[in-house]
């Protein structure tokens, strides 16, 4: 949530890499030659003809599946990706946004919107996407945040049976070592139940060990703004949050910020899944290699066509012996699966050059969260990151040398969540830049200057409360241009097109208004902001339609879409519970499109473990000699 705002600092990060001279640029050009061919091992330029599996996407899901797939010598896999390796860049917690519009960003524009992005150019908001090894891993900000119980509650009740909260939180605590004790001992029975593994209450892997070794590593938030994060928890104790120690999954409080950060570099997928697996004679990688369409068996009647491979845009076919699996992302994968002929069977006929496969509601149910700004000034000093402090030499040679300091973390030092499904991050950034904000968050210039008022002054100590509706109701569609497989899908979020939406986003701005009132914040000198637009009228959070108009105007995407091809039993499913696509077989779609409704919080780590799991299924689905004692 709240990416733009990192692009800031990390343009900040860049214009102090230019003070250090020619040779700093040349050690940062020897680092990433260095990163560049460490991870040569494994990508292949041409492919076999046959795999077990076939993978397309290498993001975060497709990284723990092929890593998970190929523990096994004996199960070959190939993983395609569309974008190259991203360079050392990425792994700089504060830089990665430079990234955005570059070769590895898909740099995806929504559709103009009608009832919100009013003040930004042509009423479109900006979608970075990840192209490259790692996906959107690797342009994301790294916040923990997995939700809470009644998400996943809400998905057993929306047909994705097998996916509550009592399956979700064991796995996730699995993958962060949180209850390492329950981890299978070394000498336990090599006959593990199928129930035990399919409900998640043990996370089974090949590789037996005593001593947990954590796929998701979790950093605190940021050093040098504890005392704003602390004010920021006590303010919510003030406002009656939840103040229990399982603040993980609390539906009710405020809590510090955990980020997958390992040693000042990101902890993506790509590093706690895919690159210690590179290598493996049975694991295939291949980069800029472009999917066309899913190949089918011929039509033998109902529900006989089988996903035999993929066909690459560059004439070749690579067939799957067991199968295909997407995990393209929320956009990428319905594109996919409408190009190859499973979508609404009237829509599709429109494409001659689609042939139909099968009537599912693809592209459907596009969810996203919102994030409307609230910018607080203090007056005391050394509260949060500036522009100024960022410029430092100090600050860019503590990162160099030891992967420390403000470069080796993330702004967002903090998150609430408040019933009903309303949600406060921290932003700890004083200074948003014109610039760089104008330009990525597609602000026209006089809603950026409604919004950050002090944004000149680079050395003004602030923050930025992104207030969120966490289960928004309205919904929106991926479609295609036209049946070319490289051109660019249509997003249409349709940004608050509920009115109940809208409501939601009132109230959690409100609950932002009020933390800038408690005397936690108070001790800071704080000074509420509202926005100021003229066609909104005097700011007054008393007054409704003030406040529709302004979040109608300003709030932005929070870079959380999913949905698309959504789990469940009914036929507004597009997938079963296990993930296959149903009407056909020998075809699986595993990343965020699969989520029936939103996550109350950042689903990476939420996919982490929907990933991990689906892995666990298709070992014991497809058994080797070596592993058949799962059954």
């Amino acid at each position: 949530m709240g990416r733009p705002w990192f692009t800031a600092l990390a343009r900040a990060f860049s214009s102090a890499m230019t003070v250090l001279g020619a040779g700093c640029v040349l050690g940062l050009s020897l680092l990433t030659w260095n990163t560049w061919f460490a991870a040569r091992p494994g990508i292949v330029l041409k492919p076999e003809t046959h795999y077990d599996f076939i993978i397309v996407g290498a993001g975060t899901a497709g990284c723990v599946l092929a890593a998970r797939l190929s523990e096994d010598p004996a199960r070959s896999v190939l993983l395609l990706e569309s974008g190259p390796e991203f360079g050392w860049l990425a792994s700089v917690p504060l830089a990665a946004p430079l990234l955005q519009n570059t070769v590895s960003d898909w740099a995806f524009r929504t559709e103009s919107q009608h009832a919100s992005q009013l003040g930004l150019k042509n009423h479109s908001s900006a979608w970075p996407r990840g192209r490259g090894l790692g996906g959107s891993g690797q342009l994301n900000y790294m916040v923990h945040f997995p939700g809470v119980p009644s998400d996943f509650d809400r998905w057993e009740k929306e047909g994705a049976h097998g996916w509550g909260y009592e399956t979700i939180r064991p796995i996730m605590e699995r993958l962060t070592c949180e209850r390492p004790h329950d981890l299978v001992p070394r000498n336990s029975s090599p006959r593990i139940s199928y129930r035990i593994l399919m409900t998640g209450d043990r996370l089974c892997l090949p590789q037996r060990t005593k001593k947990c070794v954590p796929k998701i590593r979790l950093a605190g938030g940021e050093p040098t703004s504890e005392t704003l994060t602390s004010a920021f928890v006590d303010a919510g104790k003030e406002l009656g949050g939840d103040s229990s120690k399982d603040q993980e999954w609390a539906e009710k409080g405020f809590r510090r910020s955990r980020s997958s950060i390992w040693k000042g570099r990101r902890w993506s997928t790509l590093e706690s899944h895919l690159r210690p697996a590179l290598g493996r004679d049975n694991l295939h990688v291949m980069l800029n290699t472009h999917v066309g369409r899913v190949v089918f068996s011929a039509d033998l009647g109902p529900g006989t066509r089988r996903a035999e491979g993929v066909f690459l845009t560059s004439g070749a076919i690579v067939l799957a012996r067991h199968e295909v699996i997407i995990s393209a992302g929320a956009v990428g994968s319905p594109q996919l699966l409408l190009l190859s002929g499973l979508g609404p069977k009237q829509y599709l006929k429109q494409f001659e050059w689609i042939p139909f496969v099968a009537d599912l509601p693809v592209g459907h149910n596009l969810h996203d969260h919102l994030n409307m700004p609230l910018y607080v000034s203090f007056s005391k000093p050394n509260l949060s990151l500036t522009l100024s402090k960022l410029r430092s030499i100090r600050q860019l040679g503590r990162y160099l040398f030891y992967k420390e300091g403000l470069l080796a973390s993330t702004a967002v030092s903090a998150a609430a969540i408040w019933p009903s499904n309303l949600g406060i991050l921290l932003f700890a950034m004083g200074t948003p830049e014109e610039s760089v904000l104008g330009n990525i968050a597609n602000y026209m210039p006089e809603t950026f200057h409604g919004l950050f008022p002090l944004a000149k002054n680079s050395s003004q100590e602030g923050a930025v409360l992104l207030s969120s509706c966490l289960q928004p109701h309205s919904r929106g569609t991926v479609t295609l241009q036209d049946s070319n497989p490289l051109s660019v899908p249509l997003i249409d979020p349709r940004y608050l097109s509920e009115p109940k939406d809208v409501k939601c986003m009132a109230q959690a701005f409100k609950l932002a208004a009020r933390v800038t009132k408690t005397r936690a914040f108070k001790r800071l000198g704080a000074k509420m902001h509202l926005p100021e637009f003229k066609h909104c009228g005097k700011p007054n959070l008393k007054d409704d339609a003030y406040l529709a108009c302004a979040i109608r105007t300003s709030a932005i995407t929070g870079y959380h879409p999913a949905g698309t091809c959504r789990m469940g039993s009914g036929r507004q499913s597009v997938l079963t519970p296990e993930l296959l696509v149903r009407g056909v077989t020998g075809l699986r779609v595993v990343d965020s499109s699969v989520f029936p409704t939103p996550v109350s919080g950042t689903p990476n780590s939420v996919l982490i473990a929907v990933a991990e799991r689906t892995a666990n299924r298709l070992i014991i689905e497809y058994p080797t000699v070596k592993y058949d004692y799962f059954y």
